[in-house]
């Protein structure tokens, strides 16, 4: 029965490969000529990448699952339903996690009460997602957050958030377009400062980079073993790192709508820590049963 219940799993997470693979292909974005060699159906890396509410619909933009098709990655949106058992299979079939933008975390949840420019995320994406981020951290599996999923990360590990940043920063630099609408075409973009020992300094191999901001809220206190990894001209974080963490990097930018440079840096980056993980999970397995092979081996002879 168990033998059955694998293969069927097995069969099911080959043909949703599939199929993701052909519905993200399809898009008007042809694949990435960095995308890593080792990529197969037969070892594919699954990396989740988490969604909203709108309209009573699960919607994440597709910029995040063409980034991480492009970096050789199998996308796969995550409905915010709040089910310990959903949760559970989320964290322990998945190989990899991007956390991805949105609106403002609760602040209640880091005990204040609401700028007047605050706007909360939908209720249930908060608490579903917060269990996610702190189930998934405990796991050791590779994470990216991205804008809001920084700050996610920041309040799940106790830190809390500057909630308006024209407000209560100034404007030395401009983080987020001041309309309410997005401007995709005319993205506001600033200059960064990474950490001289961050994994991001190692990753892009350069001290300051430009990025995409869209965000009006960043990281205040810190949280629990995250330490600042980057921050813009006027000081604000613009990166945390999770120190005691194999691979676990949060980013107030939207690498998914730059340059397909620096989007496959950083997704590379991820789905390389991701393949790693797994492969380093497989010999622990493999060692871990050569002691009792090598016994029998030797009983037989």
């Amino acid at each position: 029965m168990k033998r059955h219940s694998m293969q069927s799993e097995n069969v099911a997470r080959t043909g949703l490969a599939v199929l993701l693979t052909a519905v993200v292909g399809a898009s008007c974005t042809s694949p990435s000529r960095d995308r890593p060699d080792e990529v197969d159906s037969a070892a594919a890396t699954w990396i989740g990448i988490t969604a909203t509410i709108n309209d009573q619909s699960a919607a994440a933009p597709l910029a995040y699952a063409q980034a991480v098709r492009d970096a050789g990655g199998l996308p796969v949106i995550l409905p915010p339903i709040d089910d310990d058992a959903l949760r559970a299979e989320y964290v322990q079939k998945l190989d990899g996690l991007v956390l991805t933008g949105g609106a403002d975390v609760p602040p209640s949840a880091y005990g204040e009460k609401p700028h007047p420019a605050t706007r909360v995320m939908p209720e249930a994406r908060w608490r579903c997602e917060s269990k996610l981020i702190d189930a998934w951290l405990k796991t050791g599996k590779p994470v990216l957050g991205i804008c809001l999923g920084l700050q996610m990360t920041n309040v799940v590990r106790g830190g809390s958030l500057v909630q308006d940043l024209p407000s209560e920063v100034g404007g030395k630099v401009v983080h987020g377009n001041p309309s309410p609408k997005k401007d995709n075409d005319n993205p506001i973009t600033h200059r960064v400062t990474l950490a001289p020992d961050s994994r991001l300094r190692e990753i892009f191999g350069e001290e300051t980079i430009t990025v995409v901001s869209s965000h009006h809220q960043a990281a205040k206190r810190v949280g629990r073993g995250l330490r600042v990894a980057a921050r813009s001209d006027d000081e604000v974080i613009e990166a945390l790192e999770l120190s005691e963490h194999p691979w676990a990097v949060f980013v107030q930018w939207h690498p998914e709508r730059m340059d397909r440079a620096h989007r496959q840096v950083l997704f590379v980056a991820l789905f390389r820590a991701c393949h790693e993980a797994e492969r380093h999970r497989q010999g622990s397995e493999n060692r871990d049963g050569l002691p009792d092979i090598a016994e029998g081996a030797i009983r037989n002879h």
